[in-house]
């Protein structure tokens, strides 16, 4: 989608963003009982095990100009993790310093190194077209969720969103829904830090691609 969007518009994107549930499970064994549901309607549901985890010549061709300029897929690929991915193994792959070109703030979790994972709590900077720039801020997880979940949104991860000040963000990218009333009793976390941080946006999906140029 990415690479038919660009040759389209002949633009490229500044950043490509995945508000969750990318299904980053390396390991098939791992997938969870929603996840097998899903994949039994799509196998595509599968795919980061199938072409994320060792190369396939298929999608190394997309980051190449195989059909002109704007074929190639360029910009970092950002993603928060959502409640259907494999914890154990994002946080893991937490350990390591983002990859050559990737923004600060954000690790690989891809055999590509073209799939970048925002830290929890943390703030990611895009540069755009004309020196624009957009403050990402990332929130792992959701907040409706048992106790002791891997994926259930962290008070720290918050609190750190929290006490960047007002408009310390301009977006904030989380899988998590925000309250639909006021005196909604879940995902109030969330909902605080986008209250305290006052940024010029916040979403947890985004309807239309657009790159930096676009979105200023």
């Amino acid at each position: 989608m990415i690479r038919n969007w660009q040759i389209v518009h002949s633009a490229h994107f500044d950043a490509v963003l995945i508000a969750g549930d990318l299904g980053c499970f390396p390991n098939p064994s791992k997938f969870d009982k929603a996840t097998k549901r899903w994949i039994e309607r799509d196998p595509e549901e599968a795919g980061f095990a199938q072409y994320f985890t060792s190369p396939v010549a298929e999608v190394e061709q997309q980051f190449e100009p195989e059909v002109g300029e704007f074929s190639a897929i360029r910009c970092p690929i950002l993603f928060v993790a959502g409640n259907h991915e494999d914890y154990d193994y994002i946080t893991s792959a937490s350990k390591q310093a983002p990859a050559p070109g990737a923004p600060p703030n954000t690790f690989p979790v891809d055999c590509y190194k073209r799939v970048h994972c925002v830290h929890d709590g943390a703030i990611v900077t895009i540069s755009g077209q004309h020196n624009s720039q957009l403050r990402i801020a990332g929130i792992w997880g959701i907040e409706n969720a048992r106790a002791d979940a891997p994926y259930k949104i962290t008070p720290g991860a918050v609190q750190q969103l929290q006490e960047g000040g007002k408009q310390s963000f301009d977006l904030l990218l989380t899988h998590d829904a925000l309250p639909v009333r006021r005196d909604a009793l879940v995902r109030l976390r969330t909902a605080a830090a986008v209250r305290d941080n006052q940024p010029r946006t916040s979403t947890t999906e985004l309807s239309e691609p657009c790159s930096l140029g676009t979105f200023f």
